[in-house]
């Protein structure tokens, strides 16, 4: 992960500096969203990519909501 954040840093890109057995780090996009998960243990890295479908709710319920809110986040007269 260390590197990743270097290669951010340093290019932009999280994917600039290659790191052996480390999938590439996808760009988020609201069509397909995909997270890449480090989960690290004393004895095992385990990085794989997985859908970012566990808020998928959440931001629905917002989403449809967000035409109640005026710019300053306040909720408009009379809701």
């Amino acid at each position: 992960m260390t590197t990743r954040l270097i290669s951010y840093i340093s290019t932009g890109s999280p994917n600039s500096i290659k790191v052996k057995g480390v999938p590439e780090w996808p760009q988020y996009s609201v069509k397909e969203p995909f997270n890449i998960v480090f989960n690290a243990t004393d004895t095992q890295l385990n990085v794989h990519i997985e859908p970012d479908t566990w808020r998928k709710e959440g931001m629905a319920f917002w989403a449809e909501r967000a035409t109640e809110f005026d710019l300053a986040g306040s909720l408009k007269p009379g809701l």
